[in-house]
């Protein structure tokens, strides 16, 4: 019967079928997703809804596992303790359901606590923190310790140290990250008390003194809270526990002072000055060069030990100095023979005085020295060098001023040296005799071919018209044996005074000539010749 129904309403059967509401022909699905799958307590994630096949009519109840439900199409939820939970999304279109369910996975934060091994003393006060913290998830990756003082520090193990350098109470605070980057922060307040510093110090009435038996006092400029006390080391083996004490040496020395402080807080400091008071204990000394050389500037040190607070020189009866820092003066000896030398210092209050004698040496009898070119025309040349210095037992040459102060080239006392140009060279011999003395003498070794030079002697300048006529003087002082005057236009001239005319061009002129060594060179005219063509 139902099909002779449909056979009998054909059109308005499939037109009611084509009408129906989409979603009977469609498959109904839950689905969502989510911005964060895990992370650290407290986790906050936003939910989308991808479910497919729904209509506007659909309702959807969303189960969030930790006690919360929502109805929203797309909701947030908070997640608060650490553990995994399951979501659940329920779908309802109709007579349609469908369900989806996924896992959001909240790891648990650390668990800080630490503990310090002490928490009150004196500054420096170095105090060790070791951390108890549990990871939470995970493990622990890595500390941060804030000590207070405004010093942190990174860290990848549990136990720490550090100083506390001033201040009065601190508060610390550590921060656990776990492998999951999970943090928690413990701070606590006060947890370090540094007690009031004590500084020891003190100064003397004096530090030298002149005599054993003589009487030195103390002030003692120690500070610090509550009840000081104090105990004192004089380093000749007694002691005492006075504020200011008084004390007298009864042998020679150098003696160290020590100084402690305690005070009523438990807080203690020392100071020690090592070589801090010398009783009768100094010497004066001169240290002079071993030799003295006439003209020489010399150091004459302070060699007294210890080092005096002034010194004063005299030399043969005069004043001398000045004195630098170091208590030494320099001075100049300008004569020979023996001469006396006293050095008064002062050793705080003390006065000592020695007196010694310097023999002051002459210098070597330099006068000059042989220089024998083994060649008579210039350089190249090489020259042989001998001193004839009586008594000298060391020399130093220089042959070419390369660098300031002069080096020394040769140490023999007769050297060659080999001159690859010409001049006219200064060249410096130091000779050292057996008493160490040294002097010096600088002589000029000229190393040059003859030389002439070439003046015209008219006044006719030197460009004209048509011709010119010039006439040339040679100036020398060498005596020649033979020279030629050459001119630009081929020809030559045995005149001492020539005279040339020159016809149109551009001419120069030299001359060459040999001296009574047989030495030959060449020299020009400094001017060139113009002839003009006349137009």
């Amino acid at each position: 019967m139902t099909k002779l129904t449909i056979l009998k309403y054909p059109f308005f059967t499939l037109l009611s079928i084509l009408l129906l509401p989409a979603t009977l022909w469609a498959q109904l699905k839950a689905g969502f997703s989510m911005d964060k799958p895990a992370g650290c307590a407290p986790l906050a994630v936003a939910f989308t809804n991808t479910t497919t096949g729904a209509s506007a009519a659909a309702t959807y109840l969303w189960d969030f596992g930790n006690g919360n439900a929502s109805v929203l199409r797309h909701p947030g939820a908070l997640f608060q303790v650490g553990q995994t939970y399951t979501v659940t999304l329920t779908v309802t279109d109709g007579t349609q359901r469908s369900s989806a369910s996924g896992t959001v996975t909240v790891y648990k934060k650390p668990e800080v606590d630490f503990t310090a091994s002490a928490s009150r003393g004196c500054a420096p006060f170095q105090v060790t923190f070791t951390s108890s913290s549990a990871a939470g998830s995970g493990t622990v990756g890595s500390y941060f310790w804030d000590f207070g003082d405004g010093t942190t520090m990174p860290a990848s193990v549990s136990q720490v140290a550090h100083v506390y350098a001033a201040g009065v109470k601190q508060s610390v605070s550590l921060t656990v990250t776990n492998s999951y980057g999970c943090q928690s922060t413990k701070r606590t307040e006060d947890l370090v008390e540094l007690l009031p510093v004590v500084k020891a110090d003190f100064v003397s009435d004096k530090t030298f003194l002149c005599s054993i038996d003589e009487k030195v006092g103390f002030t003692n400029n120690s500070s610090g809270e509550g009840i000081l006390s104090y105990s004192w080391d004089f380093g000749d083996g007694t002691t005492s526990t006075q504020k200011d004490p008084e004390h007298v040496f009864h042998k020679k020395g150098t003696f160290p002072v020590r100084l402690a402080v305690s005070s009523s807080l438990g807080c203690s400091d020392t100071v020690v000055r090592t070589a801090y008071l010398n009783v009768a204990n100094f010497q004066s000394a001169v240290t002079a060069p071993a030799v003295i050389c006439k003209g020489s500037e010399v150091v004459l040190k302070n060699g007294s030990t210890p080092r005096p607070t002034g010194s004063s020189w005299t030399i043969d009866g005069a004043p001398a100095g000045p004195v630098d820092t170091a208590g030494a003066i320099k001075h100049t000896f300008t004569t020979l023979g023996v001469h006396t030398i006293q050095l008064a210092n002062q050793f705080g209050t003390c006065s000592d005085t020695t007196t010694s004698t310097v023999e002051v040496k002459g210098l070597p009898s330099l006068k000059g020295f042989i220089a024998e070119p083994q060649g008579i025309c210039g350089a190249p040349v090489t020259v042989n060098f001998r001193d004839t210095t009586s008594g000298a037992t060391a020399w130093g040459w220089n042959f070419e001023r390369l660098s300031y102060p002069p080096d020394v080239q040769s140490t023999l006392q007769a050297p060659s040296k080999h001159f690859y140009g010409e001049g006219t060279y200064r060249v410096t011999l130091w000779v050292t005799d057996a008493a160490g003395c040294e002097s010096s003498v600088e002589q000029e070794v000229n190393l040059r071919k003859p030389q002439a030079y070439i003046r015209a002697t008219d006044n006719n300048g030197h460009d004209a018209c048509d011709s010119l006529v010039k006439r040339f003087k040679m100036e020398t002082e060498e005596r020649l044996t033979s020279f030629t005057w050459h001119f630009s236009d081929g020809t030559t001239s045995k005149e001492t005074e020539p005279e040339h005319v020159f016809k149109p061009g551009n001419h120069s002129v030299w001359l060459t000539f040999t001296n009574d060594k047989g030495c030959t060179n060449t020299t020009y005219y400094g001017l060139d010749i113009q002839a003009w063509t006349r137009p």
